[in-house]
């Protein structure tokens, strides 16, 4: 796509200005500003210094490319500012690392900007609450009625009042103070009771800036739903004194089509004419109504954040198509009004309608006359506000700033639209007096003439309308990102134009009053008076909104836990975790100090050491669901409030620990060893604790280095990570000098497989590229060409292979010797040494012993070698395999290889719970029905590449039934996986 290059977060770390000042006042407020492009179009800005700098108020982008002569130009438009649409030209340096571009502003600056980080690197985070049945040691009274809570979460004075309040209004606030959110879903009246009742107790004030905030939020979704609604109910109101269908928000039918009504219509003069004067009136309202949605937008969304923005835009789109079914709707009823539309009965229609023209004709023409008048005086009144914010420089001379340079761009567009309107203007006053003063039979020559064409011209518009609502409906004009962006500049314009009619209100008054005589209606009235244009009257019914399909919710932000980062109760969790008050259980960790392996069965082993580590059953549960399974099942953990836990190092299992109690508060993860990583990561993988595995994955990704990023292959390979797997493939593909044999050999073979086919895959284009660059240069071009892969490159690699990294990975003449002998090499045969379980000769769960409960099943591809994946980087890497030597005559046959491969996968995914005779014997039937799956996935990854998700290919697999051309096909039409 055109935005890819530039998504991610830049600095701007160089202004250079057009022309030469020594003081612009721009230049201090623009460097070291940051900003982000994200995917949705939105850009965010962060170390903002000057908020009045017009850039910083744009809040989407856009990205195009025009060609000039023989090349192409590229643009970066930010909107908007007033309506205006900064345009900057796109100069992208590529001979720097990192990568960097110059964007430039006509008129005003030059900056140099340098992209500092992907959107794939943000921080991960998540949502901290608690469950807040677990563990009551206290109720509370209220109304006849005992509620359970913890006195952790619910103080004495809070409890004291707490019991005059209603029963609901006690659940909402119990549920906030677990979860610091509201419950969902939740009415607006009762948000509005607690909020009543907590004022008047003067208590818990940001639950009530939360129940404020939610009532604010409802407050603008009912508006714009309201606004939307009458814009449908104008066009309904005409679409019924047609004939016309009228359908509700969901679809259905409300009100049938009507020939015979439409017909009826068309012969009589007196209704026409009233209908045409209503249509009139309602098209006035809906361009009110239009306007007002924009301007209300404009006046909230600072208030809101990127998605409740998003939501309103999306709205607004979806309910184009059906505007625009409406106008289809109602055009088809004029078609069928007018299908025996004879030559009488046009000059019938044209005799009665030619005072009415000629009246209507007055009315536009001294319309357009005033709005010149208004036009003028605005353009008159900017040119002196923009002289009046003039800067100027240390020797006096004037110094163009961003808004000057805007407001001189506003100024010109105004005058030219107003020299525009003028020209208009001028030729309607003059077909009004060249029709005016014809004869009789030549205006209604004239106008029967003009009925005609009109008539003849109805399919058509149908014709196209059909056509643009079938392009908004599949997005092949308007996708979200386009629209997001030209619904950000049309409001932006309509706010602005706004704005100025706003205070020159006085200037306005006469065409104002001319509305208001030619149009009276109360809706129209009331719309003015909405926008501002005309003074307020009191006590004005306000209008209700009826039953209404409505998309638009804007209140899900308030239902939902605040991060682990910002979260106050991960605060006091963070307290309660390092004062230990109140503990009412413990953690043993045993530590096996006996050498693996080395003992025979008249040896004892060494005793364990045994630390131990004090907690709270009601943190601990709410957060883990493993420990609360095993302290509420019934058995001795639930009696004695004591888990055992082994394998598990003390200081691993302190951070894992307050991990439960404060989330990410006080907690770097990335500040963390590689190994301290590992051994997190297993243990949330063990114990279920899917937050903490995505955030180690998330801080592993970042720890990738040369003698890291084999062991962290298997590693996520082992516990289903797969952004950490996905991240080492990228690294291993941007430094190919790892792809040599003797660190391919050290992998199990299906990751050993996967790395020389992602070899094979980047080989061919890369000999020519890498033939044109002398030895000095190598090092130098194979970094650049690293950095490429590892930040332009999408690592979503999933997109049908990985064919990209044929122009972008070098190679040098000895890696394809690697190669080579690698492909030479017989397969490697892995056998398993060792006794189940772990390197330590344990079992890697927990040592539920008499009267305990059956140990929990670990979600992992490799269930119980938790142990073993933790000892990584302390030990060798590879200890849990060797590798058995064959060759000449001994070597076995192909069909026997391919067993023992599949027995040494099947030890290493199932922990090796059976013993090595056994094993042959329990997977060879398995091995036999699985051929065809295997051989299928085999065909695919050669035709998609190395980098395709293998659950991917196995789903399509089975999809097809092992058919490979079947699930070529399947594979094509499943949904990519963002």
């Amino acid at each position: 796509m055109a935005t890819d290059p530039f998504l991610g977060k830049w600095r701007i770390s160089g202004v250079m200005p057009h022309y030469n000042t020594t003081n612009h006042p721009d230049i201090p407020s623009v460097e070291e500003v940051e900003f982000s492009l994200l995917e949705t179009g939105d850009v965010i800005w962060e170390n903002v210094k000057d908020p009045d700098i017009p850039l910083f108020n744009c809040s989407s982008y856009q990205v195009l490319r025009e060609r000039n002569c023989m090349s192409v130009v590229v643009l970066l438009r930010f909107c908007s500012w007033r309506g205006n649409v900064l345009e900057f030209r796109v100069e992208q340096d590529k001979s720097t690392l990192p990568r960097s571009m110059y964007l430039t502003l006509d008129g005003w600056c030059m900056l140099y900007c340098v992209f500092t980080r992907s959107l794939d690197e943000k921080l991960e985070d998540f949502e901290f609450s608690f469950n807040q049945s677990l563990f009551t040691d206290s109720t509370l009274q209220v109304q006849n009625s005992d509620v359970p809570f913890h006195t952790f979460f619910l103080s004495d004075d809070i409890r004291d009042k707490l019991e005059e309040a209603d029963l609901d209004v006690v659940h909402t606030v119990l549920h906030y103070l677990h979860a610091e959110c509201l419950p969902a879903p939740v009415s607006p009246a009762l948000v509005q009771k607690v909020e009543k009742f907590l004022q008047e107790k003067d208590m818990l004030e940001d639950l009530q800036t939360l129940c404020s905030g939610f009532s604010k939020s409802i407050k603008i979704q009912e508006e714009f739903s309201t606004i939307v609604f009458e814009i449908h109910e104008a066009i309904d109101q005409v679409l019924l004194m047609m004939g016309g269908k009228v359908v509700d928000d969901t679809g259905k039918v409300r009100t049938p089509r009507n020939k015979t009504t439409s017909r009826l219509v068309i012969t009589n003069p007196p209704r026409i004419g009233a209908i045409l004067k209503q249509t009139v009136k309602n098209v006035i309202f809906v361009v009110l109504k239009i306007v007002q949605f924009c301007a209300r937008y404009e006046e909230v969304k600072t208030g809101l954040n990127r998605c409740e923005r998003s939501k309103i835009i999306m709205f607004a789109k979806s309910r184009i198509v059906i505007f625009v079914n409406q106008l289809i709707e109602l055009l088809k009823s004029l078609k069928y009004a007018t299908a025996e539309l004879n030559h009488q009965t046009r000059q019938e229609l044209a005799v009665y309608f030619v005072p009415e023209v000629e009246e209507f004709g007055y009315f536009v023409t001294n319309l357009g006359l005033a709005i010149n008048d208004v036009l003028e005086m605005i353009v008159q009144k900017t040119l002196q506000r923009r002289e009046a914010r003039m800067a100027k420089d240390a020797n006096g001379r004037p110094v163009k700033s961003m808004k000057f340079a805007l407001l001189t761009k506003e100024i010109l567009i105004l005058k030219t639209l107003n020299d525009k309107l003028g020209v208009l203007f001028t030729h309607l006053v003059q077909e009004r007096e060249g029709f005016v003063v014809q004869q009789d039979h030549e205006k209604v020559r004239d106008l029967a003439r003009q009925i005609e064409q009109i008539v003849d011209e109805i399919p058509l518009l149908i014709l196209h309308l059909e056509k643009f609502a079938h392009h908004i409906h599949e997005d092949k004009k308007m996708d979200d990102k386009t629209f997001l962006f030209d619904f950000t500049c049309i409001s932006s314009q309509v706010a602005a134009v706004l704005l100025n009619l706003q205070q020159f209100k006085d200037l306005m008054d006469p065409m104002i009053q001319l509305l208001r005589s030619t149009l009276m209606q109360e809706n129209i009235e009331s719309c003015l008076e909405a926008l501002g244009l005309v003074k307020s009257k009191e006590n004005r019914k306000k209008f209700e909104l009826p039953d209404f399909h409505e998309s638009l919710d804007l209140t899900g932000r308030f239902s939902t836990s605040p991060l682990s980062r910002q979260s106050g109760l991960a605060k006091i969790g963070l307290q309660l975790y390092q004062s230990k008050e109140n503990t009412d259980m413990e953690f043993e960790l045993l530590e096996d100090t006996s050498p693996p392996l080395t003992y025979t069965e008249t040896d004892r082993p060494a005793t364990p050491k045994i630390d131990k580590i004090s907690a709270h059953r009601v943190i601990v549960c709410a957060r883990c669901p493993w420990f609360l399974r095993a302290l509420t099942s019934g058995m001795r953990e639930e009696r004695e409030r004591k888990i055992t836990l082994h394998d598990c190092e003390p200081e691993i299992f302190k951070i894992f620990l307050k991990f439960i109690y404060s989330g990410l508060y006080d907690l770097d993860l990335t500040a963390q060893p590689t190994q301290t990583l590992a051994d997190l990561l297993v243990l949330a993988d063990r114990y279920e604790m899917e937050d903490l595995l995505k955030c180690c994955e998330d801080s592993l990704c970042g720890k990738l280095e040369e003698e890291t990023v084999f062991p962290l292959l298997m590693l996520g390979d082992q516990f289903n990570t797969p952004r950490l797997r996905h991240a080492c493939f990228v690294y291993v593909a941007s430094n190919p000098r790892l792809s040599v044999s003797e660190n391919l050999n050290e992998l199990p073979p299906h990751l050993r497989t996967e790395v020389a086919r992602l070899y094979n895959w980047t080989r061919s284009d890369s000999v020519s590229s890498s033939s044109h660059y002398s030895a000095d240069d190598k090092p130098k071009k194979e970094e650049a060409h690293a950095h490429q892969v590892r930040s332009s490159v999408h690592l979503d690699l999933g997109h049908r292979g990985a064919s990209f990294l044929s122009s972008t990975l070098p190679h040098g003449e000895d890696h394809f010797d690697d190669l080579d002998l690698l492909l030479d090499e017989p397969d490697d045969l892995f056998r398993v040494t060792g006794s189940p379980g772990s390197l330590s000769g344990k079992d890697p769960f927990l040592d539920f012993s008499e009267g305990g409960c059956v140990a929990g099943h670990s979600r992992s591809r490799a269930q119980g070698s938790a142990a073993a994946a933790s000892d990584l980087f302390d030990h060798d890497p590879f200890a849990v395999v060797q590798r058995a030597p064959h060759g000449g005559e001994d070597r076995p046959s192909a069909e026997n290889d391919n067993e023992l491969e599949t027995i040494s996968l099947e030890e290493m995914t199932k922990n090796m719970f059976l013993s090595d005779d056994r094993l042959p014997e329990q997977l060879l039937v398995e091995t036999t029905d699985n051929s065809r799956l295997e051989t299928c996935v085999q065909e695919l990854r050669e035709l998609l590449g190395p980098l395709v998700p293998e659950e991917q290919l196995v789903q399509a697999a089975l999809l097809a039934d092992s058919d490979t051309e079947h699930a070529l096909k399947t594979f094509l039409e499943l949904p990519s996986k963002e």
